[in-house]
């Protein structure tokens, strides 16, 4: 609730909090909509709008014969340092479980790599966290609500709507004359 001492400021901000909160709702329930394949496609998307891959580029790797990655990114123009991707687009009331994890830690060391990003539309189980922080590789697993959070700050797959420009009287203008 607006309390009667808020600022314009703070009720500004309440508003967008409220407005992001559902939207990040919003987002989640769009994309498990996406196919699988567009799904991975839009994984990459967000990880190239977070400034990976800048250097070198975003491969696409998802088909049937993808090994267990979906993608990888160049973090330079001879790809010497990579980073492995991982798509999973599930139902938001399932979870990722230690199995899953376990696949994309087989699928990495497959590769002989030493980090990967798995992605998920819905929650981790915490057996498969805590596996994934026991392992000789680097996994940051990202869950549905945090994918929404990511494609919001970096604007992926949403628009601007409306924009205020909150004025305040300038102290040093009038100090100025």
């Amino acid at each position: 609730m607006i309390a009667d001492a808020d600022t314009p400021k703070e009720i500004i901000d309440a508003t967008v909090a409220t407005v992001h909160g559902a939207l990040v709702s919003e987002i989640l329930e769009r994309v498990t909509q996406l196919s699988p394949k567009d799904f991975e496609s839009l994984v990459l998307k967000v990880l190239g709008a977070m400034q990976y891959g800048t250097a070198g580029h975003i491969e696409s790797t998802g088909d049937s014969a993808d090994a267990g990655i979906d993608g990888v990114i160049s973090q330079d123009p001879l790809g010497l340092d990579r980073i492995y991707a991982q798509a999973k687009r599930y139902a938001r009331d399932r979870t990722v479980g230690r199995p899953a994890m376990q696949a994309f830690v087989g699928a990495l060391q497959g590769q002989q790599a030493d980090r990967g990003v798995f992605i998920a539309t819905c929650a981790f189980t915490r057996e498969a966290l805590d596996y994934a922080d026991r392992v000789g590789v680097r996994i940051i697993p990202i869950n549905g609500i945090e994918l929404a959070e990511l494609m919001l700050k970096h604007r992926v797959g949403v628009q601007t709507d409306y924009v205020a420009t909150l004025l305040r009287l300038d102290e040093d203008f009038y100090d100025s004359l």
